[in-house]
């Protein structure tokens, strides 16, 4: 049997509509130069970074979660296959597992991490929480947090000042690694 029964045996038409429209810069006005020289605006159809369009695209890797020694190996794969942002908690819970005394040593070195996504042309989106989810117990929140008479853990009003462990954990009071 022949390749002819495998043929259309109708005559296609593909009929193409009227032109695009053009492409519009954004009444948002975010023309303006960071400290580095680099710009961010917008049109109607995509993002101009440096004049440049650019279609940024954001995977999440969670750092703590992963063995240090394997970051740059598994950043340098994420970013193979198009990611150019990297998203990862600051997970509460695996900082400050007991209260007042901070680990920012092996999987926790967030420095470092981040140190390794700027090497490799990565940004980085750093979700700080408190409360991240991130299919974490307690949300990221400590184990020693609960069962203390906190107003804030009923209310989820996070506000700087709600209580000492939460007004460390905002304003950034934590020990220098």
């Amino acid at each position: 049997m022949g390749a002819d029964h495998l043929l259309p045996q109708e005559k296609l038409v593909i009929t193409v509509g009227p032109e695009a429209s053009p492409i519009l810069a954004s009444s948002w006005h975010a023309g303006e130069t960071n400290p580095r020289g680099e710009t961010l605006e917008f049109t109607n159809a995509y993002l101009l970074r440096n004049g440049q369009p650019c279609l940024p695209i954001m995977g999440e890797f969670h750092y703590s979660r992963f063995p240090h020694q394997y970051w740059e190996e598994e950043l340098r794969k994420i970013q193979a296959g198009g990611v150019s942002i990297v998203a990862t908690y600051l997970f509460w819970n695996h900082i400050e597992e007991e209260e007042g005394s901070f680990d920012w040593s092996g999987e926790r070195d967030i420095r470092a991490f981040v140190e390794i996504c700027g090497s490799l042309g990565l940004e980085v989106v750093l979700r700080c929480g408190p409360f991240v989810h991130g299919e974490s117990r307690n949300g990221g929140l400590p184990d020693w947090l609960y069962g203390r008479a906190i107003e804030t853990l009923l209310r989820g009003n996070w506000t700087p000042g709600d209580g000492f462990a939460l007004q460390r954990w905002w304003t950034g009071d934590w020990p220098a690694n």
